[in-house]
This record gives structure tokens, C-alpha cells and sequence, in this order.
């Protein structure tokens, strides 16, 4: 149900290249409505990073763990 916006030339990890279909969605992050642009690059999720600008992030990397984020310059617990 997402609008679709047109193709986007992506440069992967691996330094290959790949042609990716991108769509237009709303996240609430940090307590507001943004528009973001989705590639759709496979059936595995993907952490974009724009997002995470100006945040401190902390993953467990096993399944099921804990993703904490923090805006910076704030207290923590």
C-alpha cells in the first residue's frame, strides 16, 4: 500500500551495483510524522541510518535483543 516513486541506482556494501524500486512511507520517529523513502531490497529488514542522526543507538545483535536509542545530550537511566 505504499506509493510507489520511481528507480533508484544502488551501490551495496559488497561494491556492486543493483537497481532498486523506491516508495514513499510515514514513520513517527521520536514523536513526529516523517517522510521517508523506502528501497525495496529484499525480504530482509534494513536499518537506514539518516534517522539515527543526532541519536546514540545500542543493539544486542542476537535474535530477539534489545535495541535501546537515545537522543544525544540527553540524560540517561
Amino acid at each position: 500500500g505504499l506509493l510507489y516513486v520511481g528507480q533508484l541506482d544502488a551501490h551495496l556494501a559488497d561494491n556492486s551495483r543493483t537497481s532498486a524500486p523506491v516508495y514513499e512511507g510515514v514513520v513517527v520517529w521520536d514523536g513526529q510524522e516523517i517522510r521517508v523513502a523506502i528501497l525495496a531490497m529484499g525480504n530482509r529488514p534494513l536499518l537506514g541510518t539518516a534517522l539515527l542522526d543526532g541519536f546514540n543507538i545500542n543493539v544486542d545483535f542476537a535474535d530477539n535483543g534489545p535495541v535501546t536509542l537515545q537522543r544525544l545530550g540527553t540524560a540517561g537511566p
